[in-house]
């Protein structure tokens, strides 16, 4: 449908959250035309909300999907899957205003990315949203090598990097795509410094199960365009990611 986002009237409880979501999908890269689809997928869960006095607490995955059960049923033929609400649920979560989903069976993926998002908060000093930002923007990736056969990121090269962002950004919104490759440089970054540091490369990583070093001594954080290796103690080893941190 399209159109221009500031015509998209939202009533019901979440008409509170309208102005920062606007925002959120500026931030994110969507365009005028998308913004006002997603602005009036909100609408139309608002009503639906409002009808059943519900408030944004409520919004479980079940509650949901038979919010998406619903819009099918009245002809709906756009935004059916819980992939259509996701930018929604992800700012209210966000904002403390959702709640999470439930956790899912622990992977070997899950459990490095939780070890990733920590490393960002405690290390490098991100805020906890933007730290779990920057973790779901690397899943993909991960879930990727861990589904052809195991994360294997002693052998991890900025081919397969590059493969990556070459074969998933082009769909994307700009916004997302380039914070997809941020969040790369700065996961691929880390992983350079650490096993730098230890003289080693892939074992050191944060992102596996070793874990521990000494640290970067630039303390740079991800999306800024310094080396991390002038602070390391050793040359990098052939092959290895040596992306802006």
């Amino acid at each position: 449908m399209g159109g221009d986002p500031s015509r998209v009237r939202v009533t019901g409880p979440l008409a509170v959250f309208r102005e920062g979501f606007t925002g959120e999908l500026a931030r994110l890269g969507y365009k005028p035309n998308a913004a006002a689809d997603q602005l009036r997928l909100m609408a139309h869960l608002s009503r639906w909300m409002d009808a059943g006095h519900l408030e944004a607490a409520a919004l479980t995955p079940q509650v949901t999907g038979a919010f998406l059960a619903a819009r099918r049923a009245e002809g709906y033929v756009l935004w059916l899957s819980p992939k259509g609400l996701a930018p929604l649920l992800g700012y209210l979560r966000r904002l403390g205003e959702a709640p999470q989903p439930p956790s899912a069976p622990a992977t070997s993926a899950g459990l490095l990315l939780e070890r990733y998002r920590q490393y960002l908060v405690t290390e490098r000093g991100l805020a906890a949203a933007t730290a779990r930002g920057y973790a779901d923007m690397v899943r993909p990736f991960l879930a990727g090598r861990e589904d052809a056969g195991g994360l294997g990121l002693g052998e991890l090269t900025a081919a397969e990097v590059t493969a990556f962002v070459l074969a998933t950004c082009p769909g994307m919104p700009k916004g997302s795509a380039k914070l997809t490759v941020t969040a790369l440089r700065s996961r691929s970054a880390t992983c350079t410094s650490r096993a730098s540091s230890a003289g080693r490369w892939g074992s050191t990583c944060p992102l596996s199960p070793a874990g521990g070093w000494p640290g970067c001594r630039r303390r740079c954080k991800p999306g800024k365009s310094r080396h991390c290796w002038p602070a390391a103690t050793s040359t990098p080893p052939p092959g290895a990611v040596t992306s802006r941190c």
